[in-house]
């Protein structure tokens, strides 16, 4: 298992092993999060923008832990480089405060979402 998903499990947050479904619906929970952060663009609404911001880099941050990354995962490994640029993309959006690169990040968000169900599984996880 993987370190961040033993910590949540000892610490009773995990009750099972994590598996694809819980990446899919972790990414549906960024775009979530990613769109509340651009309509507050949108609507000049900082403290909503920054706190919608902030979930989502945590959640990114949450499904970094529970994807593999180990030798044996080298889909995993691109994850965690996936996972690092959309963190990225989205302090870039934050920062400038534009809703064309949120919209931007969430439509590739939601394509890998898209990816990752088509796959059925990710290698190194329960299915």
């Amino acid at each position: 298992m993987y370190q961040a998903a033993e910590a949540y499990k000892r610490t009773s947050m995990l009750t099972e092993e994590p598996s694809l479904s819980w990446i899919i619906r972790g990414l549906r929970g960024v775009r979530t999060y990613v769109a509340a952060a651009s309509r507050a663009a949108t609507n000049g609404d900082v403290q909503t923008r920054a706190e919608a911001v902030s979930r989502a880099s945590g959640l990114l941050a949450f499904l970094q832990g529970l994807t593999p990354d180990n030798d044996a995962s080298p889909l995993g490994q691109r994850l965690g480089q996936v996972y690092t640029g959309f963190q990225l993309r989205l302090t870039e959006a934050h920062a400038a405060s534009r809703e064309d690169l949120f919209v931007a990040l969430n439509r590739d968000i939601a394509r890998l979402e898209t990816d990752l169900g088509a796959a059925g599984t990710l290698p190194g996880t329960p299915a």
